[in-house]
């Protein structure tokens, strides 16, 4: 997924201060969704599990699940939950560690939630020793924070808590090694914001909310050989098959789809109502999960009562 290979130039500049004895806890702490795939290597790469078993990624009952589970995968060192949720558990990793430095991983989607406000001020009001690294794609799920949510500026925000803030660009990797080093020679709390596109470097996945998912095989393919990869690695995205499973489920049949019929039935509603009634009464949010629950259904329909509202649970 682009997200995880989004943060690798900061990850690899961490695991390198960390081999050189800088005082940081050894794990790597991440608030964002679909980025696990970082911490499946990352347990590959200690000895935790072996190499094979990430060609099971996210498959059914591997055990390799599309959030980090803490005791239900070999390596992984905590569970997530969902995006936007950790920063608080990483104050409390900062209290119990107060000669350490912690790391969270962070995201322009992630951080629209107000869990982090809250984490921010405790973190600031302790003066914890918490970095936080936010890698600001302009991606969600919906489509790009910067179209759809005008104003959303994560450098103002985390400034305005009171963190101390860098802003640098994630491609340029010696002043992203310069920020990094900055903020980890400090024991205030800190945030870098790492600007960069989705998926840096890939065609047809570049700044792409569509590389919020798993690449397309035709894309990673293409990228693969343009970067000289083994011909094995190729070879076994050419041969990938989808595998079906053999098994039916009394009560769960084709007959339709729960969550995308939600979005229907709202059209349904709406259709009678008038455009006046409509418009007077009712607002449909988006929290970014259009396509999983319906309502780009009545995006399409009946676009005067839709709103993107971002990532949030609580607005």
């Amino acid at each position: 997924t682009g997200g995880a290979y989004d943060t690798v130039p900061e990850v690899m500049i961490i695991r390198g201060f960390i081999a050189n004895g800088a005082p940081i806890v050894p794990v790597v702490y991440d608030e964002a969704g679909h980025r696990v795939a970082t911490q499946y290597l990352l347990a590959v790469l200690e000895g935790a599990m072996p190499a094979e078993r990430l060609l099971h990624y996210r498959e059914f009952d591997s055990g390799l699940p599309g959030h980090p589970e803490k005791h239900l995968t070999p390596g992984v060192q905590f569970s997530s939950g969902r995006l936007g949720h950790l920063w608080a558990f990483c104050n409390g990793v900062a209290m119990a560690n107060p000669d350490k430095a912690v790391v969270l991983l962070g995201s322009d989607g992630s951080q629209m939630e107000g869990d982090n406000a809250e984490a921010a001020r405790l973190a600031v009001a302790h003066q914890l020793n918490i970095k936080v690294l936010v890698d600001d794609n302009n991606v969600t799920i919906a489509g790009h924070p910067q179209q759809y949510m005008p104003g959303y500026d994560l450098s103002r925000t985390l400034a305005g808590y009171g963190l101390t803030l860098a802003t640098t660009l994630g491609e340029d990797l010696d002043a992203l090694y310069t920020d990094l080093a900055r903020a980890f020679s400090d024991t205030r709390p800190q945030a870098v914001v790492i600007k960069r596109p989705m998926a840096p470097g890939i065609p047809g996945a570049e700044g792409s909310p569509s590389a919020h998912e798993v690449l397309k095989p035709e894309i990673a393919i293409a990228y693969l050989e343009a970067q000289g990869a083994p011909e094995e690695a190729i070879a076994l995205l050419k041969a990938a098959q989808p595998e079906k499973c053999p098994l039916t489920y009394r009560g769960s049949t084709g007959v339709g789809k729960n969550r995308d019929d939600f979005g229907k039935i709202l059209n349904g509603i709406l259709d009678q109502m008038s455009p006046a009634q409509r418009i007077a009464s009712v607002r449909v949010f988006d929290n970014d999960l259009e396509g999983s629950c319906g309502l780009h259904h009545v995006r399409k329909q009946h676009p005067e009562v839709f709103v993107r509202g971002g990532i949030m649970e609580r607005g």
